[in-house]
């Protein structure tokens, strides 16, 4: 019995996110001052007239002017990590009379297969929304988002969605991983078998056309693989995996490679001029010519 899970403290529960609400509201209070204003259109947060907005609808369909907004900071869900909607219909019906229970399921972007939504269906949910900010975003702007899966199907369904959209992943600071918040490193959902802690955060440019995906010789896969997993290496002093296919994966992403070339892929491209010791790859002592004409030239700061 002692290796059973115990259910947390419902008011201790609810006594803490009152304290982190209060927080919350100090903090927006000295940001934003006494002035509240209600908010009639969104031209009153363009004008200035109103400084927030809250929203509950779906993202597909924004009542927010073209080219009007300077950056977008998203979280969207991880494929079929939560159903939110399917957790969150317990506690909706004990408020069903402020708010409609049933949800919008239609519109919710996961991976859902008893809503009949596969990996496709996910994509396309996702490219709806992501359209809907590349027309709110101004030119050359920004969407920002955190995202973590291990299926590479997920990642590439995510990357083309914001591709379809007209967005391209930038391949310098693209990705950057962040670690796990230690609080939730023990929860069940973080000890599942496969489960990856932490999130890359992912920066995405709206273009007027992004890129379209071209044909890339396995030669120069190889070559371009090498290159940028030295780059790991030397910059880590001797890279897990990991830490290389984090490397990797924005590259892989904008030309279309990634679900051709998974982790289990990518050890063959590294034999020739790396070694493993002790779970990390290093350069072997005399890596090939055209490696170390490369990495003459390169740099640290850019990595």
């Amino acid at each position: 019995l002692r290796d059973c899970p115990l259910e947390m403290n419902v008011w201790n529960s609810f006594a803490q996110r009152r304290d982190w609400t209060i927080r919350g509201k100090r903090f927006s209070h000295s940001e934003i001052g006494d002035e509240k204003y209600q908010l009639g259109s969104a031209n009153d947060l363009v004008s200035g007239k109103a400084t927030c907005a809250l929203l509950t609808q779906s993202s597909h369909d924004l009542p927010i002017p073209d080219k009007s907004v300077d950056a977008i900071i998203t979280d969207p869900p991880y494929g079929a990590n939560i159903n939110y909607l399917d957790l969150s219909y317990f506690w909706l019906i004990w408020i069903n009379r402020w708010v409609d229970k049933d949800g919008d399921y239609e519109r919710e972007a996961i991976e859902n297969k008893h809503c009949g939504k596969g990996i496709n269906k996910y994509r396309n949910l996702l490219r709806d929304v992501f359209r809907e900010c590349h027309r709110v975003l101004k030119p050359d702007r920004w969407m920002v988002m955190t995202f973590h899966n291990t299926n590479f199907g997920v990642w590439n369904a995510i990357h083309l969605a914001a591709h379809d959209a007209g967005f391209v992943l930038a391949e310098h600071d693209g990705m950057i991983y962040q670690p796990a918040i230690h609080q939730y490193e023990t929860t069940s959902h973080a000890k599942e078998s496969g489960s990856m802690l932490g999130d890359f955060i992912l920066s995405f440019q709206k273009v007027d056309k992004p890129p379209e995906f071209k044909a890339i010789e396995y030669t120069e896969i190889g070559r371009r693989i090498e290159r940028l997993a030295a780059e790991a290496v030397i910059y880590h002093n001797g890279a897990t995996l990991s830490q290389i296919y984090m490397k990797l994966m924005p590259w892989l992403l904008n030309n279309n490679l990634l679900e051709k070339i998974g982790q289990k892929q990518v050890v063959p491209f590294l034999t020739r001029n790396f070694e493993e010791r002790y779970g990390k790859w290093h350069l072997k002592a005399e890596p090939d010519q055209a490696l170390k004409d490369y990495l003459e030239h390169y740099s640290q700061q850019h990595y």
